[in-house]
């Protein structure tokens, strides 16, 4: 049986005391980086909506302006 089924579970923050030999070297795991719209619209295939989606985001930045001389 699982006693601790339903019941919660709260990881305690701070440093955690090195498990084995102390000449071992322990890896972390790196966490993935999120996907940009643009990046998860160009892996879907979805090319003129990444453009979109990057231009969007261009020209609320970026004010142009149309002078003609």
């Amino acid at each position: 049986m699982l006693p601790n089924i339903g019941q919660g579970h709260v990881k305690q923050k701070g440093k955690s005391k090195p498990i084995g030999d102390v000449d071992e070297f322990r890896i972390e795991a790196r966490r993935k980086k999120k996907l940009r719209e643009y990046d998860k619209l160009l892996k879907a295939f979805k090319y003129s909506a990444a453009l979109d989606s990057i231009l969007r985001k261009v020209s609320t930045r970026t004010p142009f302006s149309h002078n003609h001389s």
